[in-house]
């Protein structure tokens, strides 16, 4: 059973580093051997580019768990999908070869995955690899699906059911790197608007203007960076306490509760302050409840019982989080006027 498991386990870990080749061939082994796993089976539906198979495989899902709601989700969208073409008159598009037209999303859940760019739309290669990245990306890719990535991460904020799991089992570093990103340069612009605001009413000179500018904008790689040290520090956490996971899937199970959050802290902070009011504790209200949920997503995914595990994980990351924060904040303190350091960096 053991090598059976270690199958799986395997072909997961392929899926979250994006390499789709390797968790489908060692996907398909595994089901071959456990035809009545239906996590294996779901999986597999998640790698395949054929919307044929895909359905077959989610088909199969239901058939082992007619409760799998996400299953039931997934296909039904498909057949959705395939009626509305039906209804239309057009019949599916071939491909120069005559095969059928596949599905480029490694997510059963749409044909485009958010964190995926659309190839057909000009854009250009990043100059670094990072797994689960796209061959090419765009602005308005980029864009797009960084607040797609956002909306997810928002109905994991409101508890919505599957959402966390969901995000948690799909996680690959470009899906990290895109949320996490994309909120940091959100909260960063909403820094720079009351960065501007306060430019103006004190009528500050041309090197406040600049310097208070540059502050924001350097927040942005610090501010994902301060969030990948902490996920990182709980990481070794968990391996020094014997707990099994991908560091990816670690680091997303916090940076998909982290990254609505700070957005929502900087606009209400503005909010706040533009009406002249405190908002000095918004932060930290949102910090403890992003620690709360990331401690469910943390006992899912080590599956912990103890109430202490659960806390830690999330307490060591913000922690440390906060920590480099504090550090970027005194290297950046020179670029501030007044002390009015922006937000974006809590």
């Amino acid at each position: 059973m053991q090598p059976e498991q270690d199958l799986l386990n395997q072909g997961i870990s392929a899926f979250q580093a994006g390499d789709r080749e390797k968790a489908r061939e060692l996907l398909n082994h595994f089901v071959s051997q456990s035809p009545d796993n239906e996590q294996g089976w779901y999986y597999l539906a998640a790698v395949e580019q054929d919307a044929q198979l895909r359905k077959q495989h989610l088909e199969r899902v239901l058939e082992i768990n007619p409760g799998n709601v996400k299953a039931r989700e997934v296909l039904d969208r498909i057949k959705a999908r395939e009626a509305n073409v039906m209804q239309g008159g057009a019949p599916a598009a071939r491909t120069p070869s005559g095969m059928r037209p596949k599905i480029r999303a490694l997510n059963p859940e749409d044909e485009r995955r958010p964190g995926q760019a659309d190839i057909a739309e000009e854009g250009f290669r990043l100059p670094f690899k990072i797994p689960g990245a796209p061959a090419s990306v765009s602005p308005g890719g980029l864009a797009r699906d960084g607040l797609a990535l956002l909306r997810s991460g928002w109905n994991v904020l409101l508890r919505r059911p599957g959402d966390y799991a969901a995000e948690v089992d799909q996680a690959t570093w470009w899906r990290f790197w895109l949320v996490t990103g994309t909120a940091a340069t959100i909260s960063a612009g909403v820094s720079l608007l009351l960065s501007l605001f306060i430019v103006i009413v004190t009528s500050a000179n041309l090197f406040s203007f600049v310097s208070i500018i540059l502050t924001p904008l350097l927040s942005i790689p610090l501010l994902v960076l301060a969030l990948f040290l902490g996920c990182y520090a709980s990481y070794r956490y968990a391996q020094a306490q014997g707990w099994k996971a991908t560091l990816v899937r670690h680091s997303m199970t916090a940076g998909i509760v982290w990254a609505p959050t700070v957005v929502f802290t900087a606009a209400i902070t503005l909010i706040f302050a533009l009406l002249g009011f405190g908002g000095g504790y918004t932060g930290l209200i949102m910090l403890i409840l992003a620690g709360y949920i990331m401690s469910s997503g943390y006992e899912r995914l080590y599956l912990l019982t103890e109430t202490k595990d659960k806390a830690a994980l999330p307490l060591i990351t913000l922690l440390v989080m906060l920590l480099a924060i504090s550090l970027f904040r005194v290297i950046l303190s020179s670029l501030v006027i007044g002390g009015a350091l922006p937000f974006a960096l809590f």
